[in-house]
């Protein structure tokens, strides 16, 4: 991860808006996200991710979940807790400044924060 950042860094996205538009734009290969970040979210926050993940992987990317106490995690925690490795490079700020893909960046509320949450109950398939 260090390497990728340090080399391409223009194939790394930080936040979850980001996140989200790069993967419904295709662009996304890995998506890295913290347990510590999926703690702080709520139920709808999570499921609505759920639904970008589930995207994700149709499109042949993945996800991965490190634990906030790993050094990696600590670094993505640092970095806001979610962090994308792009399939390739494209120009995320240009897409925002030009309204491209608005209608995918619905991002929801953070709820509040869930105690119970299961890193399990993120990864399982949607059975909706």
């Amino acid at each position: 991860f260090d390497e990728m950042l340090a080399l391409d860094y223009e194939k790394i996205t930080f936040g979850i808006k980001h996140a989200y538009q790069a993967i419904d734009i295709l662009a996304m290969d890995i998506l890295i996200i913290t347990d510590g970040f999926l703690k702080k979210m709520g139920p709808n926050f999570r499921k609505e991710l759920h639904k970008k993940v589930l995207k994700l992987n149709d499109n042949q990317g993945c996800q991965k979940v490190l634990s906030s106490k790993h050094v990696t995690g600590e670094k993505v925690d640092k970095m806001g807790g979610i962090v994308g490795i792009l399939k390739f490079k494209i120009d995320l700020e240009y897409h925002e400044e030009n309204h491209i893909n608005d209608v995918y960046l619905d991002i929801p509320e953070v709820d509040e924060k869930d105690d119970n949450f299961m890193e399990e109950d993120f990864l399982k398939d949607d059975l909706d």
